[in-house]
């Protein structure tokens, strides 16, 4: 099930639905492989049936990834609230969500970043597809969406997800220079900057495909959207 928005009584299809479409590739698969086997090498010696070791050891990558979702909820909302100026109590975080926040704290100190909108949702009436973005700021002399991320590489869908974010910010009237990707990496602590300003084209383009994939094949009846009402009219005659 994927997300929608309903805006002015259009229902839209969430960016993060439209790149669903795509798996997160060899990366993930790797990582996918790497839980399982994390999971047999730490219950191995306890008695379990080889069987249900096995079967446990396959889904581990499912409880792993909706904690690491828990995780990077919890990271965004600890990011908004230092944003908004509330004092957060670090010593009652999990390790995890620490280190994390304190790699965001770092990387806004060092870049002294200016904060101009937060949790923003935006949508596109042209290309019909809504999402919220984290950040539009000042970074280095320059006006970019930012998108936060607690992943531990960053995946191939995230600038097409970032370049989403930036056009329809455009189309309401929020012109920006350029898009970044930060990931806080919650096992060092450390942070990495990604620029994606440069392949914007490429990567929107890219998304525009999966958007029209999603309407030909994947639409179900969104209210009052008129590519879904397209798209099923269109099945209903062929």
């Amino acid at each position: 099930m994927g997300r929608f928005y309903t805006i002015q009584d259009v229902e839209y299809p969430s960016d993060t639905t439209i790149l669903s479409i795509l798996d997160k590739g060899e990366n993930l698969l790797s990582w996918s492989a790497e839980q399982a086997c994390k999971y047999i090498s730490a219950n191995l010696n306890s008695g379990m049936d080889l069987e249900t070791l096995f079967e446990n050891a396959r889904n581990n990558f499912k409880a792993v990834r909706d904690e690491a979702g828990d995780i990077g909820s919890e990271v965004h909302g600890l990011i908004e609230k230092n944003i908004n100026g509330i004092w957060v109590d670090s010593k009652t975080l999990r390790p995890e969500v620490r280190k994390a926040f304190f790699a965001f704290l770092g990387w806004r100190k060092k870049y002294n970043v200016k904060f101009l909108h937060t949790e923003m949702t935006v949508h596109s009436k042209k290309h019909v597809y809504a999402g919220t973005l984290d950040a539009i700021l000042e970074f280095e002399g320059r006006q970019y969406v930012a998108d936060w991320k607690t992943s531990g590489s960053v995946y191939d869908t995230f600038p097409l997800q970032i370049a989403s974010y930036r056009e329809a910010a455009k189309e309401m009237g929020f012109e920006t220079h350029g898009e970044i990707i930060v990931r806080l990496d919650k096992t060092t602590g450390q942070f990495e900057t990604k620029d994606f300003s440069n392949s914007h084209e490429k990567h929107f383009q890219s998304f525009l495909r999966l958007l029209d994939f999603y309407y030909a094949f994947k639409a179900r009846r969104l209210r009052n959207n008129s590519r879904a009402i397209e798209g099923n009219r269109i099945s209903m005659v062929a």
